[in-house]
């Protein structure tokens, strides 16, 4: 009686080497091909990701730029109007004989 594992349990039984078959198909020829193309063509799409990924980006980093100058401007906005409420409050203050509010100059 023979199993799948007779090799193993036969110490006699002689192993098959491994064979190198020299001869190319047209089989090989195709799968050859076919392993190139599929290599070409996910080199060719990662180069046009890549491409998208720079472009947006770009438009990402001019956005961001645009934002800080207006987050700037609008900060410096707000100082301002900051500093007139703080100076109207310190003359309302002085009119009525109040003490000046904190943070202002003596």
């Amino acid at each position: 009686m023979s199993t799948d594992f007779t090799p193993l349990v036969e110490p006699h039984h002689a192993r098959r080497r491994l064979a190198f078959d020299p001869t190319v198909n047209l089989g090989h020829i195709l799968t050859f091909v076919g392993a190139l193309v599929a290599g070409v063509s996910a080199y060719s799409t990662l180069d046009k990701r890549i491409s998208v990924i720079e472009s947006q980006a770009a438009v990402v980093t001019d956005r961001t730029r645009e934002q800080d100058s207006r987050m700037k401007e609008t900060l410096s906005d707000i100082k301002s109007d900051v500093k007139d409420l703080q100076r109207s409050l310190n003359d309302v203050n002085r009119n009525l004989g109040g003490t000046p509010t904190r943070g202002s100059a003596p």
